[in-house]
């Protein structure tokens, strides 16, 4: 990954710092913070950066990543019992799933993908407001804080 001014080059594609066609520059440090964490900083200024700082994003990474976890077992559940109710209605195995897989385990670890689940970034953002970890106007980047444009490198 390489950095050239307020743009990364990575694997072959470009992407400008601040900058989302979803979303505006504060709105995009907020979803990235929750969704990346400390990673979209550059070593010095996590160095520079405040303990509290540091820790509550941290902490709010941390909530996003168990949310989403929780998120997406729901959505495969959901998925793998309309399937098996749609094909095998009769089956004692279906039976036997639909009764003991209602609710997601948050001991494990989800590893698809948004894209996998058609989960955009928007609908993420949507969710993680509803549940209190981005702020409530998120969604209205007039009333929404305005914060100063940080370095910071995407991974």
């Amino acid at each position: 990954m390489e950095k050239t001014n307020n743009t990364i080059i990575s694997k072959g594609t470009k992407q400008h710092i601040g900058e989302s066609k979803d979303f505006n520059a504060t709105q995009n440090l907020l979803f990235q913070r929750a969704m990346f964490g400390l990673s979209i900083y550059n070593e010095s200024k996590i160095k520079s950066m405040n303990y509290m700082k540091r820790k509550r994003i941290i902490k709010v990474h941390k909530k996003t990543q168990d949310l989403l976890n929780m998120w997406k077992q729901e959505l495969i559940i959901e998925l793998t019992n309309n399937f098996f109710e749609k094909y095998f209605k009769r089956s004692p195995i279906t039976k036997a799933l639909l009764d003991n897989f209602d609710s997601p385990d948050p001991n494990f670890r989800c590893t698809l993908s948004n894209k996998s689940l058609h989960l955009n970034k928007k609908e993420i953002a949507m969710r993680l407001c509803a549940e209190g970890i981005l702020p409530q106007d998120f969604f209205n980047p007039h009333t929404l804080k305005t914060i100063k444009h940080e370095d910071r490198i995407l991974s």
